[in-house]
Formats: structure tokens, sequence, C-alpha cells
């Protein structure tokens, strides 16, 4: 056989290993739930393919060629081997991968999401903890030596907890990623309080499992020294598309009762409430807008606020402001004033929440700054001393966090603009 016929049937191999390695690739990042932050499962299938185009490659060219010295040569003998050989290897791969990974089970060919109820002992006060939201609820397949594999957090359905004379009832919901037999699910009660169990559920769950089951006092997993006592629960699995469709239903609810309230605001009620429909994309901006440009003399005590939501839809407020009359610029200056004394009175070291914070207090800046252009148009009003003084502020405490930094490159770019 030629090596023309060899090249042929090894680019004919790699064009099929190719594929199979893609396709495994995508059934891995499944079994194996790679995540796709920054394109990772994606660059995995793409690794994957090339690999296998290059073992293709190799694979169709060496069997080409061995075959070439035998008895009987010829190009649909090599090619069907070169095939054979890489289905061959496909299943092998495959059939490993799977025992090594998971899938997720279904109930009459659908996915399915578990549900758990915790029941707390008296004096035990469920708190949300929001630098763990994704941490809250966490199952965790074990595979056959009891090691941890990688977990899915769920959500902990804080608004639907009950309490029932002092005792805590709290739900969680999560995906029932898993047809591993041994799995545990965790709980993150309040910042002191964290519950896990071994879930005794089948692999793959029947019909009968979509009832509650009975409540439940066994299989948890304690510290030494640290007994678990006073705590039960009790589980169900639903069916994903269910649990979709309920969702849905509840934000549509949610959705009218915000819009119905956001209609009932009347011009004199408090600007917190107004700038809270900052946040909601379907709010009029506009209307909200007005309301804020009428009470611009109310800015200064809403900078002093400590909620970073609030500050957030005070921000995206401003940004939709259009016009000013000429009577804001004293207000402004008053605005900027506030600013500067929000940022002065950040503790420091900065924690975590600061720095959210700053970074909000920054929005705030960049509106006012657009505000302060816009009435400078129209009254040669000038804003250089309060820039000039939040300057001051930010580069004192440049050292203390990045945002400052940032806060005070950003004036100091704005103030030479506005030089030339």
């Amino acid at each position: 056989m030629s090596w023309l016929l060899t090249i042929l049937v090894g680019i004919l191999t790699a064009a099929a290993c190719g594929a199979a390695a893609c396709y495994l690739g995508t059934l891995c990042v499944e079994w194996y739930s790679i995540s796709s932050f920054e394109g990772g499962s994606g660059y995995f299938v793409a690794f994957l393919t090339l690999f296998g185009i290059v073992l293709g490659l190799v694979l169709g060219i060496v069997t080409s060629r061995v075959l070439a010295g035998g008895p009987s040569p010829g190009f649909l003998r090599a090619q069907g081997i070169s095939l054979a050989e890489v289905v061959l290897l496909f299943c092998v791969i495959a059939l490993f991968c799977r025992l090594g990974g998971t899938i997720a089970p279904t109930l009459d060919g659908e996915r399915l999401q578990l549900e758990v109820e915790l029941k707390c002992p008296r004096g035990v006060i469920p708190a949300e903890q929001p630098d763990h939201q994704y941490m809250n609820c966490m199952l965790t397949p074990l595979d056959g030596a009891n090691n941890r594999l990688s977990s899915k957090g769920g959500e902990m359905l804080w608004k639907q907890a009950v309490d029932c004379g002092g005792q805590w009832t709290v739900p969680c919901r999560v995906p029932l990623f898993t047809d591993r037999p041994r799995r545990t699910v965790r709980m993150l009660v309040n910042a002191s309080t964290e519950i896990e169990f071994m879930l005794d559920l089948p692999a793959k769950p029947r019909a009968e499992h979509l009832n509650w089951g009975n409540w439940r006092s066994d299989r948890f997993l304690e510290e030494k020294d640290k007994p678990v006592t006073g705590y039960a629960y009790r589980f169900r699995v639903r069916r994903a598309g269910e649990v979709r469709t309920e969702l849905d239903q509840e934000a549509q609810r949610a959705y009218e009762e915000r819009m119905r309230a956001f209609a009932a605001l009347t011009p004199d009620q408090p600007l917190e409430r107004w700038i809270a429909f900052g946040l909601d994309d379907a709010a009029d901006k506009q209307r909200i807008a007005r309301v804020v440009v009428d009470r611009m003399a109310e800015l200064p005590a809403l900078i002093r606020s400590s909620d970073p939501e609030q500050l957030r839809g005070l921000t995206i407020v401003l940004s939709t402001v259009q016009s000013l009359p000429a009577s804001v610029e004293g207000p402004m200056r008053q605005t900027a004033a506030a600013l500067a004394e929000r940022l002065r009175s950040i503790p420091a070291p900065v924690s975590n929440p600061d720095n959210t914070l700053l970074g909000q207090l920054r929005g705030v800046y960049w509106t006012w700054h657009e505000m302060a252009g816009r009435v400078q148009d129209h009254t040669m009003a000038d804003f250089q001393g309060s820039m000039e003084a939040l300057l001051a502020v930010a580069d004192a405490r440049s050292g203390d966090s990045h945002e400052f930094g940032a806060l005070a490159d950003s004036l100091r770019s704005d103030l030479q603009v506005q030089h030339q």
C-alpha cells in the first residue's frame, strides 16, 4: 500500500477519532460536573478533541504501515481496522470515565430536585449567610472509599422557614445531579450551626419518593465530641419542570405585586422607597428620577446610608436624569460634601462589606460628576472645589483599599479634563 493511501487512512481515522473524543468530552463535562466558568468546559472539550485528532492520525498511519508489510494489504482493510480500533478505544475509555463519573438520575425522563426540611431544636435560630449563599445547602456524592467528590450547591428557602413555638423548620432545595448511591446533604443553618447527614435515597429515585418521607433523626455526620441532638429531617424529590413552573409563577406574582406597589407610590413618600425601585428593571426610571430631582436636598442623607443595594439603586436612578434645574447647584455641593464625609467615615482596615460599599460610592460619584457637568453647561457653576475635597479624602486613604485608589484616579482624571 502506497504512502499516499497511508496518509489518507491517517486523515480519515483522525477525523473519526477527533469526533469520538469530542463526544466523549461532552459526556465527561456532564459526568464530572466540569464548570463552564471562564470557558473551562469548552477548553476541556477542545483539548480532548485535538488530542483525539492527533491520536487518530498516528493510529491510522501506524496501522496502515503494519498491514502494508502483511500478506493482504489494502486501503479498505487498513481503514476498517483503524476505525475498529477507534471504536474499541472509545468504548473502553468511555466505560472507565462513566464508572468514575456521575450522572443526574431522572424520573419519567425528567431531571429531579431534592428538597429537604430540617427541624431544629429550640434555641437554634436560623440566619441567612449572604457571604455563603451558594454554600448554604450542598449535595456531595461519595465514592466507594467514602471520599468526597465534587459538590453542587442549592439554596436555603429562608422565606419558607417556619417558627412553631420556638422550634424552627428550615427547608432547602438542591439539584439531584448525581446517581451515586452514597450522598450527603449539608445545611448551614446559621454562622455557627452546620448540619450534615447521609441521604438515604436510592441512586435512581422512584415515584414514591415524590412524597415527603417520615421525619428522621439518624445518619447524621458528627464531629468528635460534638453530637447532633434535637434535630430531625425529612426529604422528597420533585420533577425539575414542576419546580421551574412554580418558580416562574412565584416570580410573576412578585412582579405584579411590585408593579402595584410602584404605581401606588406618591411623590411625598420616603425617598428610600422610590430609590428601592431603581433596582427593578421593569420600574419607570424616569418617573423615579423626576421625584429625586425635585427632592435633591434629601440626597446627602441617602449618601450616608450603609446599604450598598440602596446606593446601587441611587446610582441607577441618577444615571437616567436628563435635565436639571439651576436650583440643584446647592444640593449638588451638599451631596459631594456628604459623599466625602461618608468616605472619611469608613473604618480601617477596610472589610469586605465596606469594600463593596466603596464600590457603590464610586458609582454614586460617577453619576454625581455626570450631573455636575450638565449643571455646569447651563449655569456655569463651578464644582472644582467639591471635587478637590473628594480627591483629598480618596488620596489620603488610597493605601487602605484599591477602591480608594481607583476613586482618586478617576477624580484626578476628571479634574485634568476640567482644567483643559
